[in-house]
């Protein structure tokens, strides 16, 4: 789980960090919702938002404004509704199928010079591979992408992690 780490850097970089969370799924579920299981509701208590008692054991949080998904492709339509509720701003495999820009603009845009990556395998496209629980059809694929080269990361912000900043 990236909660208690992107908590950490919360509280080390405040509003230096921005949080780019790849997962098919958008884990801002809340007690309320239609699914229990803590995995769901991950990055709710990131936000400030669910269990009080978990909400009390964390560094900090961030705001929602710093926090971006990416590949998101199956959800539970109340975990998705706190996404547009709380301004996530969300990205589908297939703005991202023609290259990282979308999301680098956004890191940009943020402001932040550091950010921290949440990634669960089953952003990638189950048809391609199956990389562990919960495989999903419809995710990233390994299609190069048009007008691809590694300058696009020229001025994005360094990533973020205990040892300091890293490019």
């Amino acid at each position: 789980m990236s909660v208690a780490p992107v908590s950490w850097l919360a509280r080390r970089y405040g509003e230096d960090l921005a949080v780019l969370w790849v997962d098919s799924h958008p884990d801002a579920g809340t007690l309320e919702g239609q699914y229990a299981g803590f995995q769901a509701m991950a990055l709710s208590p990131l936000l400030g938002h669910g269990d009080a008692d978990v909400l009390r054991m964390l560094s900090a949080t961030i705001a929602p404004a710093r926090v971006a998904l990416a590949g998101l492709h199956a959800w539970d339509e109340d975990a998705i509704s706190h996404g547009a509720e709380w301004g996530i701003r969300a990205f589908a495999p297939e703005d991202l199928h023609a290259g990282s820009g979308p999301v680098l603009d956004w890191l940009r845009a943020t402001g932040c010079s550091r950010v921290a990556i949440h990634f669960d395998v089953d952003v990638v496209d189950s048809n391609e591979i199956v990389l562990g629980l919960g495989a999903e059809q419809g995710g990233l694929t390994n299609a190069a992408p048009q007008g691809a080269s590694s300058s696009g990361w020229a001025g994005a912000p360094a990533l973020a992690g205990p040892g300091g900043a890293h490019r």
